[in-house]
């Protein structure tokens, strides 16, 4: 991996470039993060019966595929 720099000033929040052939852009790593947030919250919400807490992991989860979809467009596009 080949090193970026700095991120948003902050000198300990370095980034890291992925290489090119993994496909991997800032929309995928958003659509895995929020999908694991959304389950996070599902868990819990499931454990202190939370059904407000519940609804919101859930509506993670979509905004995780809407962005997974994102990044596949993206993929797309710089192929075409």
């Amino acid at each position: 991996m080949k090193r970026l720099g700095y991120v948003r000033n902050e000198p300990h929040f370095e980034a890291f470039r992925v290489q090119e052939g993994l496909n991997m852009n800032r929309e995928h790593m958003k659509a895995a993060a929020k999908k694991v947030q959304g389950t996070v919250k599902q868990v819990v919400a499931e454990v202190t019966g939370d059904y407000n807490l519940e609804a919101e992991g859930k509506i993670d989860k979509l905004v995780g595929a809407s962005h997974e979809v994102a990044g596949i467009a993206k993929d797309a596009a710089k192929k075409a």
